[in-house]
């Protein structure tokens, strides 16, 4: 859901562009500076996504696109471990939420 909604925000600067250039107000700002800047603010965050990536690490990547929650990914780690004090540490040491 946040990747989905992070790319969805990077939309939102554009459709409020179409509804401006559609719009009947008198003194508009230049709505081309406006796309200029829209996709150069675009383009920064997409180059800013990229070096975040790149910086983490793989095996890590598929957190951004899992639909598992945190109390699911909890209960996960419980059930799967052998360890006591793994166990222990994920029954008493994460929030009730």
């Amino acid at each position: 859901m946040f990747t989905f909604q992070t790319i969805v925000s990077q939309c939102y600067p554009f459709v409020a562009m179409s509804f401006y250039r559609t719009s009947n107000i008198e003194d508009k700002t230049d709505v081309e500076m406006l796309n200029t800047v829209f996709v150069i603010l675009a383009s920064l965050w997409f180059l800013c996504v990229l070096a975040f990536l790149r910086v983490t690490k793989k095996e890590f990547w598929h957190t951004f696109t899992s639909t598992v929650t945190g109390w699911q990914f909890t209960i996960d780690s419980f059930r799967a471990s052998d360890d006591p004090q793994t166990k222990l540490l994920t029954a008493f040491d994460n929030h009730i939420r």
